[in-house]
């Protein structure tokens, strides 16, 4: 490997055909088996090194398959090329040289004559249970009363007053002088008539028609579901150990450690086990799906990289049996549902179906309704007004409206938004919209009577709010110049009765549009609805013990933890998938893998060729030995290549690895528990024992000697 580049670039190539003249009458036939030909030596250059599943280094070299005494002409379709790799192959020896102590795993204190037990017991059972049932019962009643009151009452009253008055007066006054004499007469009459007639009339009429229906259906629904759990697995592991202190003063502690194994590992390089290798395309398909996981199990799980994850597999075939079980319980719940409809006559639909009084007046409701619609839909803002309060002009009448109903719309749409939106679409909708279905819709977005606020009481909300929601904004649009002149547009604003809105009239068109859909809705007979609540209600219960009993199969917890396994294990082999294909590939029996390898090849690898087997990988190619007996210029390329490599030394390593083993070693405390008299008592029993020993050793010595023995 020293120098394997600069070999390269002076290597002569030991085959090169050169490119004879073809005629274009007589073009040359390519034989059935190709050979491999260097390319000119400029144009090889050593790749990098890829490290196979084995964990052999390559050396990647392109070559072109082309035909003896044969080349391309120009405009023919390309030949098809292969990457060849050298494949070193080296040998690992690994000897054990010994056992060691390893990290601290686990310490035992034990007090002086303590004694320890460590029991493990291991244990469990399952078992599931499932009881079910079901009651349905259904009470109606339906009570009617119809009552029409009318009342006129008749007050007239007639006064007559007449006044009549005569007056006359007359007077006569006579002077007479020495000189003259004078006459002064006055008369004086005055008539007076009056006549005063009042009438008062008052006609009352009132005409109440009150129409109550009340119909209640009550559909009692019960269904008692009872599952039992019990998980007993069927082995028991029992270990039971006691440890104790035999000291009276002094603790004891035991400290167990991990035993790691000392390996010496010698690589040596096998140059007779070296082969020139064609890359193949992996033919294994490159989806990835839980239903390729299942077909390839096997060999999945003894390729798996990972061990934790290998109950990855059983969550899949989990998933997948409850998948089914899903389908074939719905499958059975239509075909028992199309059973229990055979034989039965479907009600034929009215022709002409007959448009009831509450039919009638509920379309009646909604065109009345409409036509407030059109004008609350019509285009109508406060400018106007604001522009003339602007200007110290008289507001009009109709600035003064279309401001009005502006801030009813303004403030409809931000209370009720979605009940504006529809009122907006009904005024652009025809009469034959107007049906019991849209009715049915537009009772679904109808301001509550019953909220807070009202659709009625919208002109009770507080200033702030009209500000806040419509008025400010508008003010504030280009006509009030500064913050401290607010205090005066809003008086102006009030004035000007800007602050009160005009509905319409569409608050009492909307509760009457309430009124006749709750009098469409009641007029049924309480008997069709109550029978279809029954159904409904035993539909529910035939599919809540479908439910139930499925559940007890398949409960949730199981799911949900064999869906994490699954995905976990998806994910791996996803991230690791060329390695997998690979796997599968070896998995294949060698019939198939020397198809499968030709196939690949684009039939550039005939048999013969090749040793029909795959000896490493690199990312999703497969490296297939070349036959080079054949080819002598292919093995003088090999035989070149590991010159330099074939006298390389064995190398030798040590690794340490941890083992199941593990050592326990004893420490005796320092430190004593006992009084200071205590431990004297003891020496002195130890000096007595010694002596007592001694005595009898010299006792010994001295029997043997007047024996005469040794």
């Amino acid at each position: 490997m020293k120098d394997l580049k600069k070999d390269l670039d002076d290597y002569e190539p030991p085959v090169f055909v050169p490119e004879p003249e073809v005629t274009k009458s007589a073009p040359a036939p390519v034989p059935s088996t190709p050979v491999f030909v260097a390319e000119p030596p400029a144009k090889l250059a050593p790749a990098t090194m890829p490290i196979g599943k084995t964990g052999f280094p390559v050396f990647q070299q392109v070559f072109q398959p082309v035909a003896e005494q044969t080349v391309r002409k120009q405009g023919t379709p390309p030949i098809p090329k292969l990457d060849v790799a050298l494949f070193l192959a080296w040998r690992q020896v690994w000897t054990l040289k010994g056992l060691s102590r390893g990290r601290l795993l686990h310490s035992l204190s034990l007090a002086p004559q303590e004694e320890a037990t460590i029991e493990l017991y291991t244990w469990e059972r399952h078992r599931k249970t499932l009881e079910q049932s079901s009651e349905t019962g259904t009470e109606q009643t339906f009570e009617g009363t119809d009552s029409t009151k009318d009342t006129s009452d008749v007050y007239s009253e007639v006064n007559r007053q007449r006044d009549f008055q005569w007056q006359v007066s007359g007077s006569l006054r006579a002077t007479y002088r020495p000189v003259a004499g004078e006459i002064t007469l006055g008369a004086d009459a005055s008539v007076s008539n009056k006549s005063t007639i009042g009438e008062i009339g008052k006609t009352t009429q009132n005409r109440v028609h009150e129409t109550v229906v009340k119909a209640s259906t009550k559909v009692r629904s019960q269904r008692v579901t009872k599952i039992s759990e019990t998980v007993e697995w069927g082995s028991e592991q029992r270990i039971t150990r006691k440890i104790r202190n035999p000291n009276l003063c002094h603790t004891l502690n035991l400290d167990y450690y991990e035993v790691l194994a000392h390996y010496a590992i010698e690589t040596t390089f096998l140059p007779e086990d070296s082969r020139l290798c064609a890359f193949v395309p992996n033919p294994i398909s490159t989806e990835l799906t839980e239903a390729v996981v299942r077909r390839n199990e096997t060999a999945l799980s003894d390729a798996l990289l990972e061990g934790s994850l290998r109950a990855g597999f059983e969550a899949i075939r989990y998933l997948e049996a409850y998948a089914i079980a899903v389908t074939e319980q719905a499958a059975r719940r239509a075909a028992a549902a199309k059973v229990a409809q055979t034989g039965t006559k479907k009600p034929k639909p009215d022709p002409d179906p007959v448009v009831s009084k509450e039919q009638a007046d509920l379309i009646s409701a909604i065109r009345d309704l409409r036509s407030a619609a059109e004008q609350f839909g019509a285009r109508v803002d406060a400018h106007a007004a604001l522009d003339a309060i602007a200007d110290h002009l008289e507001v009009s009448d109709a600035s003064r409206r279309n401001a009005r109903r502006w801030l009813f719309r303004r403030l409809v749409e931000a209370k009720f938004s979605s009940f504006a939106a529809e009122l907006m679409a009904l005024k652009d909708r025809k009469d034959e919209d107007l049906t019991v279905e849209y009715a049915r819709q537009l009772a679904t977005v109808l301001p509550m009577p019953q909220g807070s606020p009202t659709l009625a009481s919208l002109g009770e909300l507080s200033d702030k709010e009209k500000e806040t929601y419509a008025l400010s904004a508008a003010i504030r649009a280009g006509h009030m110049k500064d913050e401290w002149d607010w205090a005066w547009w809003s008086g102006r604003c009030r004035e000007e009765n800007m602050y009160t809105p005009e509905d319409m009239g569409v608050p009492g068109r909307v509760q009457r549009v309430m009124e006749k859909w709750q009098a469409y809705d009641a007029a049924p007979p309480a008997t069709t609805a109550g029978d279809k609540a029954a159904d409904d209600a035993d539909q529910r219960q035939g599919q809540q013990a479908a439910e139930d009993v499925l559940e007890m199969k398949f409960p949730l917890e199981e799911i949900a933890r064999h869906r994490e396994r699954a995905d976990a294990l998806m994910s791996h082999l996803r991230e690791h998938w060329s390695y997998y294909r690979f796997a599968l590939f070896q998995a294949l029996p060698p019939s198939e893998q020397l198809e499968r390898l030709i196939i690949g090849s684009s039939n550039v690898l005939r048999a013969g060729m090749f040793e029909p087997r795959v000896v490493s990988a690199h990312g999703d190619q497969l490296a297939v030995p070349l036959n080079t007996s054949n080819y002598p210029g292919l093995e003088a390329f090999l035989l070149n290549m590991l010159g330099d490599v074939r006298n390389t030394e064995p190398a030798t390593s040590t690794i340490l690895l941890p083992t199941p083993g593990m050592s326990i070693e004893s420490r005796l405390g320092r430190c004593t528990g006992c009084e200071e008299y205590i431990e004297l008592t003891r020496a002195i029993e130890l000096r007595r024992l010694t002596a007592v020993a001694e005595q009898a050793e010299l006792e010994a010595e001295r029997l043997r000697a007047e024996l005469g023995g040794p």
